[in-house]
């Protein structure tokens, strides 16, 4: 997986042929050469800079470190602090988790980083100052959707309170009848849009010429994994991790039609679920364990096909660099 990604051609991989032209051959040290189409954070900009001058001219070490340095990152952030390895990169995989690293690169790299904090957080090897002032770093430098992030704490208090699983359900209903139905919450973004950056404001009116129509097979899946998850899992207690993901799942379902861009802020929850999958699947125990093991992989590969199908990410046909 890692030198599928690594070693890839440009071309695959949405944001992995942009690039090129649009910032790699101008940017040099001199912050004046940055952001000549695509903004950048200053983090990231130093990175290419500093590639392009001491490691290689090459597009590819520009690219395929940023995917080698991330993926690792993750890989060992699974390694050391999921329950059970294998099933992680199984729902990497089949739910284009994996896959998301070959397009939206910054973000996913910054991702990365964010999780091992998120993992020290939770588990008491980091103080909550010393976690928040590495997330709001890695966003000022790398990707600033990461600033999401801070709000994790917040979800370390809603894991102690116990949360009834039909109102859980109740939230999953609504988010499906608005991703039918657009037009209910359409009005509200274009208003609320206004508050947002010159950047991401560009994206809302993006999305709303492009009237995008995503895939309601995806999204019913989406769905009906994080109500598996919800029925099997033991109590009405959710983790941390379930939160952040359900809160992806919701923001999706609801917000995707209309702002297109809403579902790269997603892939940052949607990882969550490769933590917190195996841990309920551990608590489990004889013919419950088997048929919820089942259902992620039925749904999973649903997702899998229907991404591979529609060429999601661009990354078909799939070529090495050495082609």
């Amino acid at each position: 997986m890692l030198c599928l990604g690594a070693f890839r051609a440009k071309s695959v991989g949405t944001d992995t042929g942009a690039w090129y032209y649009s910032n790699w051959v101008f940017t040099t040290f001199n912050p004046n050469t940055w952001n000549k189409f695509t903004p950048m954070e200053p983090g990231y900009n130093l990175f290419m800079a500093f590639t392009k001058e001491y490691i290689s001219n090459s597009y590819w070490a520009l690219y395929g470190l940023t995917f080698f340095i991330g993926f690792s990152v993750l890989i060992y952030v699974i390694k050391r602090y999921s329950t059970n390895s294998a099933f992680s990169l199984l729902i990497l995989y089949i739910f284009c988790i994996y896959t998301s690293y070959y397009n939206i690169m910054r973000q996913t790299l910054a991702m990365s980083f964010c999780l091992l904090l998120i993992m020290l957080y939770l588990t008491q090897r980091i103080k909550l100052i010393v976690y928040i002032l590495g997330v709001c770093l890695v966003a000022f430098l790398i990707h600033g959707t990461c600033f999401f992030y801070c709000f994790v704490p917040c979800m370390t208090w809603l894991s102690k309170k116990d949360i009834p699983k039909k109102f859980l359900y109740t939230i999953l209903a609504v988010s499906l009848f608005l991703f039918i139905n657009k037009s209910v919450i359409n009005n509200i973004i274009l208003y609320s849009s206004s508050i947002l950056s010159a950047r991401y404001f560009f994206y809302v009116e993006w999305g709303q010429q492009l009237e995008s129509n995503y895939s309601l097979l995806e999204m019913l899946m989406y769905l009906a994994f994080t109500a598996a998850c919800i029925f099997f899992h033991k109590g009405n207690r959710f983790p941390e991790l379930f939160y952040i993901y359900f809160i992806g799942v919701v923001m999706r379902a609801s917000l995707i039609n209309v702002v297109p861009i809403v579902g790269r802020v997603c892939d940052l929850m949607f990882v969550m679920s490769v933590f917190f999958v195996p841990n309920i699947s551990n608590s489990l125990l004889g013919r419950k364990k088997y048929v919820f093991v089942c259902i992620v992989i039925g749904i999973g590969s649903i997702v899998f096909f229907n991404s591979l199908s529609h060429n999601y990410g661009e990354i078909i046909p799939y070529k090495t660099i050495f082609q």
